[in-house]
């Protein structure tokens, strides 16, 4: 493979057959962006309280609060498929 050829594949439009409409692909993923950075937000301030845990419950609150925030990770993957 040439250099120019690596170049114009780099740029080709990905085209994915699915049964949608441009139109109702573009509100689609518009709404899905939405939704993950509402989802991603809370997952910050959800580690953000991860990490300012205090209290004489330290220890539990601060595991509870890795597994939820493992799950948002984990629901981000699922999504972003």
């Amino acid at each position: 493979m040439t250099t120019e050829t690596g170049k114009a594949r780099r740029s080709a439009p990905l085209k994915t057959p699915n049964p949608l409409s441009d139109k109702k692909v573009r509100e689609l993923s518009g709404a899905l962006n939405l939704l993950l950075a509402d989802a991603f937000a809370l997952y910050l301030k959800t580690k953000n309280f991860h990490w300012h845990v205090s209290g004489p419950h330290f220890r539990e609150l601060r595991l509870r609060v890795g597994w939820i925030t493992l799950g948002q990770r984990q629901w981000f993957s699922g999504v972003a498929l």
